[in-house]
């Protein structure tokens, strides 16, 4: 059977004891913030600042003393050590002593009439080195008489008497170990800053705040973001100074975007039409030799595509030709003369329209007799007509007989 494991002094189940030990080989030793293998900061002060080694070996790093100060001087220790003690040493060099080593009637005695009790004291009476044989308390007893205290309590212990020393006043300690004081060192986070700083709160009504609320322009603002400067120095601005090239001139004007899109641009992409044409070709419309927007140069340009050339096709068709073509037989071409070609045109075309006058008509009644049969010129609608009628001449006998008109 295997090892069974077992929980380490570091509380591992099967651990080696090695997990919690710290740096000094103990458990949970670790270097602190000065790099001091075990070390409580040392090299910090109460102040929050840090502190070389020198300073720290010469106790120059300011700590809280005993009175709860930073950098103080535990003066609110008395001569027990403890803070508001209010002891002191008397004349005798005792802690917290009232002066035993000298007797009622102002004699300093030493230890030994000390502890033999030699010195003379008040007896409670008042009567130096009395035996309180003489007076009665304040509760109707003798030895030892009850005084009033400075409450008025018969036997008390001045518990009605204030850190002022006065009796009934009820001061006490504030926060800020001041007697009798409105805790003025505690700021508004609820922390008493006994270095004299509490935190306070700003103009904005935020405690600790740097008066975040105030525009640039000085005013607070409570229910939205304050104004700021732009990147124009404007308060408030809306950067007008900043170009299409996101650069701010504080001094001269900002470029800006075209109408074609180009930062600083000149409109290089907008044509005489005063259109845009980001798309490149066809690219922007531009004027013609011609003056014509968009235009070929067509509209003044000659037959041989020169603008203004005026150069036009003659009757000869010779493009800036001067009419000086000749017929086969070399007679120059006169205007006002038919040419033989024309002539032919001329006789061809009288010849086919006598020729359409003549026999359309003869086509036409030629038809009409096929179709027509004898009655080829009556009207064709007639034969309907006539089966119709019952007293007919046509007919052969009385009554309706067949139209003889119409088609077998």
């Amino acid at each position: 059977m295997g090892l069974v494991p077992k929980i380490d002094i570091c509380g591992l189940c099967g651990g080696d004891n090695t997990s919690c030990i710290g740096c000094n080989g103990t458990i949970g030793s670790v270097v602190d913030q000065c790099g001091v293998c075990g070390g409580n900061n040392t090299c910090f002060g109460c102040d929050g600042n840090y502190y070389n080694a020198t300073a720290v070996a010469l106790g120059l790093v300011p700590r809280v003393d005993a009175c709860l100060i930073c950098g103080g001087n535990n003066a609110c220790l008395g001569c027990d050590n403890q803070p508001r003690s209010g002891k002191v040493f008397d004349q005798c060099g005792e802690c917290g002593g009232n002066n035993t080593c000298y007797g009622c009637d102002g004699f300093k005695y030493n230890a030994t009439a000390i502890a033999l009790g030699l010195v003379p004291r008040l007896d409670a009476c008042g009567v130096c080195g009395g035996d309180n044989s003489t007076c009665i308390g304040c509760d109707g007893y003798g030895i030892p008489p009850k005084f009033n205290d400075r409450c008025g309590v018969c036997g008390g212990n001045d518990s009605c008497v204030g850190c002022d020393g006065v009796p009934y006043s009820n001061a006490t300690y504030d926060r800020c170990d001041v007697c009798g004081g409105k805790n003025e060192c505690v700021g508004c986070d609820g922390i008493p800053a006994l270095n004299g700083n509490p935190t306070v709160l700003d103009l904005c009504g935020v405690c600790g705040g740097n008066n975040t609320c105030f525009g640039c322009d000085g005013i607070p603002y409570f229910n939205r973001a304050p104004p700021v400067f732009d990147r124009c120095d404007v308060c408030d601005g809306k950067d007008e100074c900043v170009g299409c090239d996101n650069i701010a001139y504080k001094t001269g004007t900002p470029p800006k975007a075209d109408r074609c899109d180009v930062c600083g641009g000149n409109d290089a992409c907008v044509g005489c039409d005063d259109i845009p044409t980001l798309i490149n070709p066809p690219g922007p419309k531009m004027f013609d030799a011609c003056g014509i927007c968009g235009g070929d140069n067509s509209t003044c340009s000659g037959c041989d595509g020169v603008p203004y050339s005026n150069a036009t096709v003659d009757r000869c068709a010779i493009c800036g030709g001067n009419n000086n073509c000749t017929f086969a037989n070399k007679i120059p071409d006169d205007p006002n003369v038919i040419s033989p070609a024309g002539i032919a045109g001329i006789v061809a075309g009288s010849v086919i329209a006598f020729l359409i006058g003549i026999l359309a008509p003869v086509l036409y009644l030629s038809y009409r007799r096929i179709a027509g049969g004898a009655n080829w010129f009556l009207p064709m609608d007639l034969t309907n007509k006539l089966n119709k009628v019952t007293n007919n001449p046509l007919y052969v006998d009385e009554g309706p007989k067949k139209n003889p008109l119409a088609k077998k």
